[in-house]
């Protein structure tokens, strides 16, 4: 699968905050998508914080019909 614009701008957003980071040497942060744009936050906060999908609903269901790897594993 081709990546969408829109995935092209969000692995440059991430990245570009990445890299801000790692010049920062500020190696405990972790970037996140909030409010429309990336930002940094510590790790235990990203991780406290985490919002999964619910595995049975519409979006997981919508990835794997068009085959996308979810948690590692490939879709059914």
């Amino acid at each position: 699968m081709i990546p969408s614009v829109w995935d092209r701008l969000f692995a440059s957003a991430f990245g570009v905050e990445a890299v801000d980071l790692v010049s920062a040497k500020r190696f405990d942060m972790l970037v996140v998508w909030a409010s429309c744009s990336c930002i940094d936050v510590t790790m235990e906060d990203g991780i406290s914080n985490h919002q999964g999908d619910d595995p049975d609903g519409p979006r997981v269901h919508k990835d794997r019909g068009l085959g996308i790897y979810l948690c590692g594993k490939a879709a059914e």
